[in-house]
């Protein structure tokens, strides 16, 4: 399966996302996304499950140690040779992915901790729920975690009820057990399957709004800045998108004082004038001593010249002649 050319930007041919160089495989291919189940107990009349999500030729699954990574079907044969003779490992194709294993492990890592595990409230089942949904949007089938559903809609009941019932079909081997058999684990107390798939969907989301939100931002301001005058001391932004301009004290004076200076130099003569308009132009005001030495401007009016300068809405100052 090849990619599609979008504008020199590949496309995955089954999602459509965009996809970026490190999501894409040699062959310029889509990660193949499965899911392996085995049923491995019996409990109330429902089964329990062990299942796993297997990236191209890569397993994925957790356990008490974290996430862990195997050859395909390595912690199913784990299960067959404890229990030789048991059910058989269904291996169903769930669709394709542009994120490989990698990068599912990186982004579920900080939710499937070493340590964290839990029996039925944070299980092998709930990681692949977890995987699948960020690999192709889709969930686990129920079937394969209605144990779970039931223990976390039920308890402490159905904590109390499992805890009888595995106690029962310990002591009918003839071993005598004391005390209970599961007992939660209270780092996972918390832990909601859904909690990170909204965190997921969480991280998409302010990611694109993010980056729509900037760019609007970015053009407004540049339509802003093209109609602010050189003089203005600061652009205030409204919550309702509105803007009003606050003038700079100094520059806006300055502005003032080259008019002034201007109707000065109409009533002495034409010669003046051009110097006059050229002092008026952009509130820009020069200054200089009698003797003709120029006064070196102030940092804030050399940072404007330079602004005006790069727009060409300076124009370029003749030495007057002496």
């Amino acid at each position: 399966m090849k990619m599609r050319a979008l504008n020199n930007r590949w496309t995955c041919p089954v999602c459509s996302n965009i996809l970026k160089p490190h999501d894409l495989v040699d062959d310029g291919a889509c990660h193949e996304v499965s899911l392996a189940a085995t049923e491995i107990i019996r409990v109330a009349g429902m089964s329990g499950y062990h299942t796993s999500v297997i990236v191209d030729n890569l397993e994925y699954f957790f356990d008490a140690i974290g996430i862990l990574q195997a050859a395909p079907l390595f912690s199913h044969n784990l299960n067959e040779a404890k229990n030789p003779g048991g059910s058989k490992t269904v291996v169903t194709f769930i669709g394709y992915s542009h994120f490989d294993g990698r990068a599912m492990v990186e982004a579920l890592h900080e939710f499937f901790e070493r340590g964290s595990y839990d029996v039925f409230y944070k299980n092998c089942n709930t990681f692949s729920d977890a995987a699948l949904y960020m690999l192709t949007k889709t969930r686990i089938p129920g079937t394969y975690n209605r144990i779970e559903r039931f223990v976390t809609a039920t308890k402490p009941v159905s904590i109390s009820l499992l805890n009888r019932i595995f106690k029962a079909l310990v002591e009918s081997s003839g071993v005598t057990v004391q005390g209970d058999i599961y007992t939660p684990n209270p780092v996972s107390a918390d832990f909601s399957v859904d909690g990170v798939i909204a965190s997921l969907e969480g991280d998409d989301e302010s990611e694109e709004s993010d980056h729509s939100e900037s760019d609007e931002v970015d053009k407004y301001v540049q339509k802003v800045l093209s109609e602010t005058p050189a003089h203005v001391e600061e652009v205030i932004i409204e919550k309702d998108g509105s803007y009003r301009i606050v003038e700079d004290e100094e520059d806006a004076a300055g502005k003032d004082a080259s008019k002034n200076e201007t109707d000065n130099a109409e009533q002495v003569g034409a010669n003046d004038a051009p110097m006059a308009d050229a002092d008026q132009q952009d509130g820009i005001k020069r200054q200089g001593t009698d003797d003709g030495i120029e006064v070196p401007l102030s940092k804030r009016q050399r940072r404007r010249q330079k602004i005006l300068e790069a727009r060409g809405e300076l124009p370029h100052a003749t030495a007057p002649s002496l």
